[in-house]
C-alpha cells in the first residue's frame, strides 16, 4: 500500500475507533465527550466562522477527521522515514503525547471561544485514553502494511 493510501486508511480507521470510544464513554457516563459535537458547539460560539451549526453539522466531522489526518500523516511519516520506534509501548507514549496536545488545544478553545463554567478534568483523561486508542489503531495498520 502506498504511504498516501496508508495515511488515508489509517485516518479513517483510527479516527473512527477513537470517536467510537468517546461516543460510548459519553453514552455510559452521561457526559458530553463527543468531539465532533463539541467542535460544532465551538463553531456556533465562534465569531470567526459565520455558520450556525447544529450538533450534527458536517463541519464538526470534517474538522475532526482533518485533525486525524494531520496526526496520522505525522505518525506514519515518523515511523517510515525517521526510525521512530513502532513498538506498542512507543505507541502508548505517542498516544499520551497526542492526548496532551489535544488537551492543550481543547483548553485553548474552551478558554477563548466556548468558556464553560467548569472544565471537567475527566474530559482530559478521556482525551489521553482516546488518543492512545487512535495511535494504537494507526500503528496496527502501519504494522500490517
Amino acid at each position: 500500500m502506498s504511504t498516501t493510501l496508508l495515511i488515508i486508511v489509517a485516518t479513517i480507521c483510527s479516527t473512527i475507533t477513537m470517536t467510537t470510544f468517546s461516543y460510548l464513554l459519553s453514552y455510559f457516563i452521561k457526559k458530553q465527550y463527543r468531539g465532533p459535537e463539541l467542535l460544532n458547539l465551538l463553531i456556533c460560539k465562534s465569531k470567526f466562522i459565520p455558520i450556525e451549526a447544529s450538533k450534527n453539522h458536517p463541519l464538526g466531522w470534517i474538522i475532526h477527521f482533518s485533525i486525524g489526518l494531520v496526526f496520522d500523516a505525522v505518525l506514519i511519516l515518523l515511523w517510515s522515514n525517521y526510525s521512530l520506534s513502532s513498538s506498542w509501548q512507543s505507541g502508548v507514549y505517542l498516544g499520551i503525547v497526542l492526548g496532551i496536545i489535544g488537551s492543550i488545544g481543547w483548553t485553548l478553545f474552551f478558554k477563548t471561544i466556548y468558556k464553560p463554567s467548569h472544565i471537567d478534568f475527566w474530559y482530559f483523561v478521556h482525551l489521553i485514553i482516546a488518543h492512545i486508542i487512535f495511535v494504537l489503531t494507526a500503528l496496527a495498520l502501519y504494522k500490517i502494511n
